[in-house]
């Protein structure tokens, strides 16, 4: 019959290869909406992305934010996560110790949550005299919010050159114990201390965005300005932006990543128009980096994403 013309293309249904162009259709794809028969009789819908983060709504962790954003790795991602990290220190990146008995850091954490660090640069040498001799032996302790004491583990600079250390829970403060376990008795121990990452709850509509300034309790609010950008980068050089009113005085930039481990220094001078500085990402690898800008007193801290191409 050639007036029965279902997707009106000119060809008789019975004629036509493909009759229901534009017919509803289901394409079994969970991430498409208004899918309809083509005219190569294909069924073919919309995906469906809200925030346009290449996650498709019915599949989305976070329908309101990005989910491959995920800066503490916990499966959940930045914009829907009440976790927000934060960081800390020991005081110092390296436990120095000589002598007979231990050395020791302790930090008061006051409850953080979930408080994670690196312990790197354990070694032992048990060969020539007496005096070269020597274990790194090192033991983790924290307190929980019971005061409850416990012991992390100990581990042995003969077996280990790295301990990741990751607690669970509320913790109140946590102890790093430096010690010769050999003889007890060293002439030099040292091992280096990542910055202690913890997490603390927000609301989402708090969490902090890529580049959010850090003060530190030491300094001068509203006296400097810092900022960084592009951030995120993706394979692209960032530029560091700050004002240095103070002609002539010295003004110092480090970058370091998550780890405490510092990649780059450098001092500059301070000018009335401000100063810029290029930091280039060739030898960077992807994550988290922390630019920090000290002058006397002040000390401020931003942080940047780098993402490799």
């Amino acid at each position: 019959d050639d007036t029965v013309d279902t997707d009106n293309d000119g060809i008789p249904d019975a004629c036509d290869d493909c009759s229901t162009v534009g017919q509803v259709c289901d394409d079994g794809d969970p991430c498409t909406i208004g899918e309809v028969y083509d005219e190569n009789c294909n069924c073919v819908g919309e995906f469906e992305d809200t925030d346009m983060d290449g996650v498709c709504n019915e599949e989305d962790i976070c329908p309101v934010g990005d989910d491959n954003m995920d800066q503490n790795n916990n499966g959940t991602p930045d914009a829907c996560d009440t976790c927000v990290t934060q960081f800390t220190w020991f005081g110092s990146n390296v436990l120095n110790y000589s002598g007979i008995g231990s050395g020791f850091y302790t930090i008061d954490l006051n409850g953080h949550l979930n408080p994670s660090f690196t312990i790197t640069k354990m070694d032992s040498n048990i060969s020539g005299s007496a005096d070269d001799k020597y274990i790194d032996q090192v033991e983790i302790r924290y307190v929980d919010m019971d005061g409850n004491f416990h012991s992390f583990g100990e581990y042995s600079g003969a077996l280990h050159d790295t301990v990741q250390v990751d607690l669970v829970g509320a913790i109140q403060s946590i102890t790093v114990i430096l010690s010769d376990g050999f003889d007890y008795n060293a002439s030099q121990l040292q091992i280096s201390l990542s910055n202690i990452s913890y997490c603390e709850n927000s609301n989402s509509s708090l969490l902090p965005t890529p580049g959010e300034e850090y003060i530190d309790s030491n300094s001068l609010d509203g006296v400097y300005s810092l900022n960084v950008y592009p951030n995120p980068t993706i394979g692209q050089p960032f530029y560091v932006v700050f004002d240095a009113p103070g002609e002539g005085e010295e003004y110092t930039l480090f970058l370091s990543d998550e780890y405490g481990r510092n990649h780059h220094e450098q001092k500059v001078k301070g000018s009335p128009n401000g100063i810029m500085v290029k930091f280039e990402v060739d030898q960077m690898s992807s994550g988290v980096y922390f630019v920090t800008l000290k002058h006397d007193s002040l000390i401020r801290t931003k942080r940047i994403v780098v993402l490799r191409d």
